[in-house]
């Protein structure tokens, strides 16, 4: 359906499936909750136009013929179609399509679908996500030229950590399949906690508890709380994840992080004759009528003439926990499951009645499996959701290194 009209919409808690009434949805999710809407896409009349745009950027990028072989075979399979470079520029050509058609997304979810039409704002630089497998991007130079989360992974994250306001609404459109091993991590139990971190990085050994998979058929969307800690999974499919977010407020943004912050821009104004002229207004109110904007203007100048030091955000570190007792005394004590630090550089996990030794820390960038979990006799990492074989110490991406696995 995309002849402008809104078809049925329904809105199901991710973590349980039932069915939440529209007018709850958004207050739900500013409290922490997260919620799919199956199909919304097409029931909002958004997904064709999206997707012919999709295809109009393959064919600037490639040809007529390799957006054909993208329709016909599904945009999961665009990185076997384009090259490296093709791929790159059908991220930047959507990317730099005229804003309104992304806030077309946000308002049509928001205000038809929701019905919630009291003041909000739309993010004004919404972020077109290809996800190609992690080999492909790990191994072509050219994948590494955009910034980190449209094709390469981001660590576990706040977006206030970003210079994102607090509690904006993540608007999480799936274009294409998204499935386990290249989705999305929620860390739930992380939900209104302090995390100390620096810059944009948390600690490698930083507790993060339960983790929260994606599995969505195209068109559903995923609505989430951005003060959630989350993280992008490692892909380790076969398939392109392919994803439009954007954010709203539902108040005027807040920000934390350091400038420059992206602008937000309130929903009313992004339509008339005087619509180019309202969207200076963020600029010309709070945050950035401040001494502290003004000072990092000031340094980012300076930097840039070589008269100040760049500045650097360095992780937070604390200091490596492992368990108290013998390593005899620790295997014995562990649970069916269970992972623990044996000492600053191994952990023992508890697979059955079999119990693994392996190396503590993820061959990706290093977190602290000890804080990992196990599932299906996997062990996995708590940042990426990197899968190891713990009778291996195996992993499924041929350019990463493997756990060292010790002897018993």
């Amino acid at each position: 359906m995309d002849d402008g009209s809104v078809g049925q919409l329904v809105a199901r808690g991710y973590a349980n499936g039932d069915n939440i009434p529209l007018e709850q949805v958004l207050g739900r999710v500013r409290d922490g909750e997260v919620i799919v809407l199956p199909r919304a896409m097409q029931s909002l009349g958004l997904f064709q136009r999206l997707y012919d745009l999709t295809l109009d950027a393959v064919r600037a990028a490639s040809s007529d013929s390799h957006a054909k072989r993208v329709e016909d075979q599904g945009i999961e399979h665009i990185h076997r179609i384009l090259s490296p470079r093709q791929i790159v520029e059908t991220n930047v050509g959507l990317s730099s399509l005229p804003n309104m058609e992304f806030f077309g997304v946000a308002r049509r979810c928001i205000e038809d679908g929701l019905g919630y039409r009291d003041g909000y704002y739309i993010c004004s630089k919404p972020i077109v996500r290809t996800m190609v497998p992690f080999d492909l991007s790990d191994t072509e130079d050219v994948l590494s030229t955009l910034h980190t989360g449209r094709i390469r992974a981001l660590s576990p994250h706040r977006d206030s950590w970003y210079p994102h306001p607090e509690h904006g609404i993540n608007i999480w459109s799936a274009m294409g399949r998204v499935s386990r091993g290249n989705g999305m991590i929620i860390y739930p139990d992380m939900w209104r906690l302090r995390i100390p971190f620096a810059g944009i990085h948390m600690a490698k050994d930083q507790p993060v508890g339960r983790v929260m998979n994606f599995s969505l058929e195209p068109g559903d969307i995923l609505l989430f709380n951005g003060e959630h800690l989350h993280s992008t999974e490692l892909n380790v499919t076969d398939e392109t994840r392919y994803v439009i977010g954007t954010r709203v407020t539902l108040d005027q943004p807040k920000y934390h992080a350091e400038p420059p912050w992206v602008p937000y821009y309130q929903a009313a104004s992004l339509e008339g004759p005087v619509a180019p002229l309202y969207r200076l207004r963020p600029y010309l109110r709070p945050p950035y009528l401040t001494k502290r904007y003004v000072r990092f203007r000031i340094g980012r100048v300076l930097r840039k003439l070589n008269l100040m030091p760049k500045r650097k955000n360095a992780p937070v570190r604390t200091a490596p926990k492992s368990s108290s007792g013998s390593e005899n005394v620790i295997r014995s004590d562990l649970g069916n499951g269970e992972i623990r630090a044996i000492d600053d550089a191994r952990i023992a996990v508890r697979i059955g009645e079999e119990v693994s030794v392996l190396s503590r820390y993820c061959v990706h960038q290093g977190a602290d499996l000890a804080q990992g979990y196990v599932s299906e006799g996997r062990l996995y990492c708590p940042w990426h959701n990197l899968c190891f074989d713990p009778k291996t110490g195996r992993q499924p991406c041929k350019s990463l290194g493997h756990l060292r696995r010790f002897a018993e």
